[in-house]
């Protein structure tokens, strides 16, 4: 039978071991991220902090960001959507991804100017898919 010092130096021991190996792992991979693709088009490659990838939205929703903006505009891979922006120039297409219609399914936004409010409109067949105001000031 093991005293109770003997026991207690074998759980420390073996927590910081635990801990250590944990640790190692956590550290390794904190901030890693999965490459974001659409439509085969990889519109952020893996690694640093995941982008959030907007989903196609057809009613008016406010975005609170001065950061590029990852928004997809079509519900699926076979038919796109005409993407358009006001002010044009308050962003511009950083990266896309197209549907096999040839038009947009995804897109990535930049902005040009920092603090600038615009508003997205993506439209397939003349219906709204997708509307967003960008308002980082907010």
């Amino acid at each position: 039978m093991m005293s109770r010092p003997g026991l207690v130096a074998i759980v420390a021991a073996a927590g910081t071991m635990v801990a250590t190996v944990l640790g190692g792992c956590s550290s390794a991979s904190a901030g890693d991220s999965p490459p974001v693709v659409v439509c085969g088009t990889t519109l952020k490659a893996g690694g640093g902090a995941m982008p959030v990838l907007w989903p196609a939205r057809r009613w008016p929703h406010v975005l609170h960001s001065s950061d590029w903006l990852y928004v997809q505009v079509a519900e699926g891979c076979a038919h796109g959507s005409s993407v358009t922006w006001v002010p044009r120039s308050a962003a511009r297409i950083g990266r896309a991804a197209y549907a096999s219609d040839g038009l947009a399914a995804a897109v990535v936004l930049q902005p040009t100017r920092p603090y600038t409010t615009y508003r997205l409109v993506a439209k397939s067949g003349g219906r709204v898919v997708a509307s967003y105001t960008v308002d980082p000031a907010s």
